[in-house]
């Protein structure tokens, strides 16, 4: 299971600081989980979505989406997705005031 948290914020440049350091193996099949971490200055996760460019890959059989009502965010990784693949991702967030600072750009590889 990867479970990725936010760890820190800066709303001027929308950098995350990422328990993962921006890059997280994932097994196939397995779940993915975001959720923000104390004081982290992020208030709520708006939208998870696969960036174009550079070349991403689908790698899901369940999108990022909202779990139910809390703020962590969760997907599934696809029993098929091909070892090696990347799924490289937008995170859109909030920060405490409301603002939508830029999205930040981490990276997902499937684990053989």
């Amino acid at each position: 299971m990867a479970m990725i948290t936010i760890l820190s914020s800066d709303r001027n440049t929308g950098d995350l600081e990422l328990s993962d350091k921006g890059f997280s193996h994932v097994d196939k099949g397995g779940p993915v989980t975001w959720k923000l971490g104390r004081d982290c200055g992020v208030s709520a996760i708006t939208a998870i979505t696969k960036k174009s460019t550079p070349p991403s890959q689908d790698i899901f059989s369940q999108e990022p989406r909202r779990d139910g009502s809390s703020t962590n965010w969760k997907a599934t990784v696809s029993k098929t997705a091909a070892t090696g693949a990347e799924y490289i991702y937008s995170i859109y967030w909030e920060d405490l005031d409301g603002g939508t600072p830029p999205p930040y750009d981490p990276k997902l590889k499937v684990n053989p």
